[in-house]
């Protein structure tokens, strides 16, 4: 190989090196976008929870009340009919 041959050779893997270094570039740049955006998925994902447990206490708040004020109706009625003679089988 004469000198013309290797600095050719020297000047394409130079090049080579350089569009390798932009890729890489390119890459670890997309790369910290991607790990913001998972970031910023996470914390909505942590806000859905917390809402969805807020939800779901209030639906059994409701629940709970809904069927305290069942059982005191049932009471009533089975006291009223006690009252009035009724048999009641409870």
């Amino acid at each position: 190989m004469n000198k013309y041959e290797i600095k050719y050779l020297l000047e394409s893997m130079t090049s080579a090196v350089d569009r390798l270094t932009d890729t890489v570039g390119k890459q670890s740049t997309h790369i910290g976008e991607l790990w913001d955006e998972i970031g910023r998925k996470a914390s909505k994902i942590n806000e859905l929870e917390i809402k969805v447990r807020r939800y779901g206490d209030l639906v059994d708040r409701y629940r709970r009340k809904y069927y305290a004020e069942k059982v005191d109706q049932a009471k009533a009625e089975k006291s009223l009919a006690e009252y009035m003679g009724d048999s009641v089988d409870n």
